[in-house]
């Protein structure tokens, strides 16, 4: 019988915009019993109820049993996987989606259709924070989370507020990145 275990790394809540923290990671492994005895002989030496990268990476010893095992015959991608996310570009998907997407549908076009809906978030994330800076940027996707968790209108409003400077000033410096704001000023609590 195949055992399967998931972990996770970099999971800091709610709190999506961390500059600090930018990565979550989810990992899983599948191991028939003779393949888990084979991966984990690297790491038989390490005492405890959790082995802990955090502790493994701090000594020669560990880090020579990290790549051990990384490097078992066992360990392949048929047994193992990691999915990685950043962060804040979740949630300006995310802003694409509840946000943009329903704008764009009202007007006909399909925002899925060919990928505009990534096209927009790489834009929106790699231009933003240029266009604006860097905190500008984070403050308005860190006020999005908080709207869309606690659902509350003063939170709305200040967050409406916050689109409503970045797109007056858009409008004169970068016309075309203002329409990516646009939806929210006609959007309601």
């Amino acid at each position: 019988m195949r055992k399967v275990f998931f972990d996770e790394s970099g999971n800091t809540g709610q709190n999506l915009i961390d500059p600090a923290d930018p990565v979550f990671v989810l990992a899983s492994c599948s191991f028939q019993a003779d393949e888990e005895q084979e991966a984990l002989s690297h790491l038989q030496q390490f005492k405890g109820p959790e082995l802990k990268f955090s502790r493994l990476r701090k000594t020669p010893a560990g880090q020579r049993a990290v790549l051990a095992f990384l490097g078992s015959a066992s360990v392949t991608s048929k047994t193992a996987a990691a999915v990685l996310f950043h962060k804040p570009f979740m949630v300006v998907t995310k802003y694409c989606d509840l946000v943009l997407e329903p704008s764009f549908r009202k007007a006909g076009v399909d925002f899925y259709d060919r990928g505009a809906n990534i096209a927009t978030a790489n834009l929106l994330t790699t231009t933003m924070p240029v266009l604006l800076n860097r905190t500008t940027w984070s403050n308005f996707l860190s006020l999005f989370v908080r709207v869309v968790r606690e659902r509350t209108p003063s939170l709305f409003n200040e967050w409406r507020r916050s689109a409503e400077l970045i797109f007056t000033y858009l409008e004169h410096k970068h016309r075309t990145a203002a329409d990516l704001f646009a939806p929210v000023l006609i959007m309601h609590d």
